[in-house]
């Protein structure tokens, strides 16, 4: 998961000495490739190193675990799905020595935009503008449900197999209470029609956050998707956790909402409605059997490598887990 750094070059120092090429060597050759100053961004993620670079700063320059590489197929497939707010990236490679510790290296084009986190607190100022960026993503699922994914049934079988898998490891993960009992009944009753190749299954972004979603600070529209790391096909509504990242944050005491959350989420799905097309009364039902099983996958089960939508909360205690399902289911 992407952090807010409070001593950026300690955490970055951290990253690289897992690594076989140092932090000099990479600056080197985004500089010595696209020309300008080189600079890391402000946002960093667990698993790479990003810079700007270009005479314009126009490039974007990352530095991945072998481990943690893109699949740059599946950024092509979002970028058809999402249009302009997926990057335009290729791969360039490895550097580093010893194959233990190689970095895989990509370059894209650089997105406009803050990442959301850095200015939900002006944009809730300004209800206009955080209007704008709740329709914003509501468009942006719209395109999801619209351009769904055809797989063929074999496909389709293996991920209710792993989804029910994975709902079982919720059981037994320790995060539950008894007061999640009624939601999570309510997620197994529907995920035969969620895995059953008639409810639309979507491109996902593994780790939908505030940190991973670009904005422009002034109008609040999105602007920019990024860190496709994990990718997946998945049903359609898996990752609408983040609409309450979007309209509430976590506090030292629980989860707090704006003051207006609930207009926004009201905003959220008639912008969704609008954008989407006819969405049936028992699709809307499957689509929210969907969120909760989402909360419940990224929040009560704990990350194995392969498994998708769970990326970014791996080290959350126990007890902020189930701060954030109180607070969301």
């Amino acid at each position: 998961m992407a952090q807010l750094y409070s001593d950026l070059d300690d955490e970055i120092g951290q990253f690289f000495a897992q690594a076989s090429a140092s932090r000099a060597e990479c600056d080197d050759l985004a500089r010595t490739t696209f020309g300008g100053l080189v600079e890391p961004v402000s946002v960093q993620g667990a698993t790479s190193y990003t810079v700007v670079a270009g005479l314009n700063r126009e490039k974007i320059v990352q530095f991945r675990n072998m481990d943690a590489q893109l699949d740059m197929r599946m950024l092509d497939l979002a970028r058809q799905v999402h249009g302009d707010v997926v990057p335009v990236g290729a791969a360039l490679g490895q550097i580093g020595n010893d194959a233990q510790g190689q970095l895989a290296i990509y370059e894209m084009d650089r997105l406009p935009g803050d990442n959301y986190a850095l200015v939900r607190t002006s944009l809730a100022e300004e209800p206009q503008s955080q209007l704008a960026a709740v329709h914003s993503l509501a468009s942006f699922f719209a395109q999801a449900w619209r351009r769904p994914v055809a797989l063929d049934q074999p496909a389709i079988s293996a991920i209710a197999t792993e989804f029910s898998s994975r709902l079982d490891a919720v059981s037994s993960s320790g995060v539950l209470t008894d007061r999640f009992g009624p939601a999570l009944d309510e997620v197994r009753e529907h995920l035969p029609t969620l895995v059953s190749g008639d409810f639309p299954l979507a491109l996902t972004h593994s780790d939908l956050n505030e940190l991973n979603i670009l904005v422009d600070g002034g109008s609040g529209i999105i602007t920019g998707v990024i860190d496709w790391t994990d990718v997946g096909i998945q049903p359609f509504g898996f990752t609408l956790y983040v609409l309450e990242k979007f309209i509430g944050s976590m506090g030292r005491d629980g989860w707090i909402y704006l003051d207006n959350a609930g207009v926004l989420r009201d905003e959220f799905w008639k912008a969704f409605a609008h954008h989407a097309g006819r969405v049936s009364r028992s699709q809307m039902k499957s689509i929210e059997a969907a969120r909760k099983a989402g909360y419940f996958l990224r929040y009560g089960t704990f990350y194995n490598s392969g498994q998708k939508g769970v990326v970014g909360v791996e080290n959350m205690s126990i007890e902020k887990r189930r701060l954030y399902l109180e607070a969301i289911l």
